[in-house]
């Protein structure tokens, strides 16, 4: 009985001792706890319509594209990136088809100078490299994407001397597709930092948790990933250790229009994002940047009120480091969708992330001496960090002068903040609640 109290008592203190130590590593950009970055090609709007769509609110802004250099945002396609095996539209193998029949060492020579070309100083941004033809677990190459599995099976057959039954002959296929998959990707990354160390490099759409129930009819969705990916996920342990940070996907379909289901459709993806981006996946914890789209995929409508809160507000109640807000070239082909977007951005997009980097701000002076993020303490509850109606928003309407906040934080206000949020820190013990009167003016 004595042995068991001091086992209790040990792990109680290393407990303790643990939850008073970092958790987290500080912003990226020092004294911005939430980070917004403009990924989106809203410049063909002015190109074509002269309708300027202002993005100077983001931290960072980046538009998609094989030839602007230097931006804060570096998105790499597949194209755009040494030479990536991969099968396209028509069933042609581009260099190689399978990873495995791919040239590596000429893919990480090619992809140096793309690299060096697009990217010649060695500024701080957020780099991000597109690569969706494959998934590096065999497994998941599934429907479409079967025909790497069909490609990789047949070379294995092609190559051997003796006859083998169909199972040893995909269990070699999986292996070395996995091999030279896990190879490409990992040596691309390992690449990446070494030539620019200043950037954060990770891959798109990684980690993925494939949540997509809410399409089946008469299903019970709660959100939650398959039981199976969680597991899968951590297969991929290679990856979130040498990512600098991860990039997944929360973007939702036009079926999810003000449905229950986008909340933890969101909730659950970020979830295993935070959970693979800490130890013991990781050595230190991940910056977290989900790729979030202001409309609503294959359309041009933009979410509404609600969807975007599940969009961009469930995120930073849960402590992410930030967004990125991506959309494809189809809002920008016309001229009501390019008057839509800078209407939304105006009116909608541009106050509420005022609101939100605004809150985020305030919860860390409050709660955790600046020195970290509020969470929200009941993981499912739909509580936000929103400024209190003690603060005032005011749209500037001028290109380059973000909105303006005024108010002051009432004591009650703080002490509901306090109730619902916790902190992450990155300096040791820094929760710690300040009952000083905080105004903006």
């Amino acid at each position: 009985m004595m042995e068991l109290f001091l086992l209790i008592t040990v792990f109680i203190s290393s407990f303790s001792l643990i939850s008073s130590t970092k958790t987290i590593e500080p912003p990226f950009i020092p004294g911005k706890l939430l980070i917004t970055a403009w990924n989106a090609p809203s410049h063909l709007c002015d190109i074509s319509f002269k309708i300027k769509v202002d993005v100077s609110i983001f931290d960072y802004v980046g538009f998609p594209s094989g030839h602007l250099k230097n931006q804060d945002i570096m998105l790499f396609y597949e194209s755009q990136l040494g030479i990536y095996p991969h099968i396209d539209s028509e069933g042609n193998a581009i260099h190689g088809g399978v990873p495995q029949l791919g040239d590596l060492r000429t893919h990480l020579k090619k992809a140096e100078e793309d690299i060096q070309k697009l990217i010649p100083s060695d500024s701080s941004r957020l780099c991000i490299i597109d690569w969706e033809a494959w998934r590096p677990l065999w497994r998941r190459n599934w429907g479409s994407l079967s025909i790497y599995k069909q490609m990789s099976e047949k070379f294995v057959q092609e190559n051997l001397t003796n006859i083998y039954p169909t199972w040893k002959i995909k269990t070699i296929a999986e292996k070395q597709f996995e091999n030279a998959a896990k190879n490409f990707m990992l040596r691309t990354l390992q690449l990446g930092q070494r030539l620019k160390p200043k950037c954060l490099w990770g891959f798109y759409l990684f980690p993925n948790c494939y949540n997509y129930e809410y399409k089946k009819e008469n299903f019970l969705y709660t959100g939650r990933c398959p039981k199976i990916e969680p597991s899968r996920n951590d297969l991929l342990q290679w990856m979130w250790h040498e990512s600098d940070a991860l990039y997944p996907s929360i973007y939702v379909e036009l079926m999810l229009k003000d449905s229950p289901k986008t909340v933890p459709y969101v909730r659950y993806r970020l979830d295993e994002s935070i959970r693979v981006a800490s130890p013991p996946l990781t050595e230190k914890t991940k910056y977290i940047f989900p790729y979030v789209m202001p409309v609503y995929t294959e359309t041009d409508t933009f979410l509404t009120e609600s969807d975007l809160i599940a969009m961009v507000g469930e995120p930073v109640s849960l402590g992410i480091d930030g967004c990125i807000f991506w959309t494809s070239s189809q809002v920008t082909v016309k001229k009501d969708s390019c008057l839509a977007m800078r209407d939304y951005m105006d009116n909608v997009l541009q106050p509420y992330l005022t609101n939100l980097t605004t809150a985020a701000q305030l919860c860390s002076t409050i709660l955790c001496s600046g020195k970290g993020r509020c969470v929200r303490k009941e993981h499912t509850a739909p509580i936000y960090l929103h400024l209190p109606r003690s603060f005032n928003i005011t749209p500037s309407y001028e290109v380059g002068e973000p909105p303006k906040v005024t108010g002051c934080l009432l004591e009650a206000d703080a002490r509901q903040m306090r109730d619902d949020f916790f902190c992450k820190c990155w300096e040791p013990d820094c929760e710690n609640f300040s009952e000083e009167q905080h105004c903006i003016t």
